[in-house]
């Protein structure tokens, strides 16, 4: 799929929050073909392999008449603090400048923008 090539093309640890969440953006402008489409921000603490990091998640829902949805998914891992701990966003949006405008006004963006990042993950799955 072109949109997950692109978003692991163009986006690397060493980037910062705010060049993450562009790119983002911009394959969010990339057309699929697909008229159905939601978007999702959503940040908090996760376990993932028995490591709890701190999430900046994005998601770029696809229905294109298949039987399931695909999902684009991006997370950003940070190291947990007490700080961001008991920060939990969740935010579904109908178009990506929604979500973009979400995440960029939000606790965890404001925490994280100067923070390093320990893992970026990309992928795609269907719901």
């Amino acid at each position: 799929m072109e949109a997950l090539k692109f978003l692991n093309t163009n986006i690397n640890p060493n980037m910062s929050l705010l060049s993450i969440v562009d790119t983002f953006g911009r394959m969010c402008r990339m057309d699929i073909g697909c008229e159905d489409e939601m978007f999702l921000f959503e940040s908090g603490s996760q376990v993932r392999n028995g490591q709890k990091n701190f999430l900046f998640s994005m998601v770029r829902q696809l229905n294109c008449g298949d039987d399931e949805p695909i999902q684009l998914h991006l997370d950003v891992a940070y190291r947990l603090t007490d700080e961001n701990e008991s920060i939990s966003e969740c935010s579904w949006c109908n178009s990506y400048g929604d979500m973009i405008q979400t995440a960029l006004l939000s606790k965890a963006f404001e925490l994280c923008k100067n923070r390093g990042i320990i893992k970026i993950d990309i992928w795609a799955d269907k719901t």
